[in-house]
């Protein structure tokens, strides 16, 4: 199933990124499965860290500000009260 092994990859990407911290491979893929599990704050914070290593990622960056914009309340509409 799915859950399952999105399950597995979280426990495969953690001690990944223990032993090699700058692992921007891991770290993208886990900041990506955590927005995919709802984890929005998790996977903006691994997206963060991501771009202070490498801040050229431009994956992790437009990734980085979907997931921004997906988290922001929408506008009202200046025709709204």
């Amino acid at each position: 199933s799915r859950l399952g092994r999105e399950t597995l990859a979280l426990h495969h990407y953690r001690p990944a990124l223990v032993d090699q911290p700058d692992d921007t491979d891991s770290m993208f893929n886990l900041a990506r499965l955590l927005a995919r599990q709802g984890r929005t704050e998790a996977a903006l914070d691994q997206y963060r860290q991501l771009l202070e290593i490498y801040p050229e990622d431009r994956e992790a960056q437009e990734a980085l500000n979907s997931l921004l914009d997906l988290d922001r309340p929408p506008s009202s509409s200046p025709d709204e009260p």
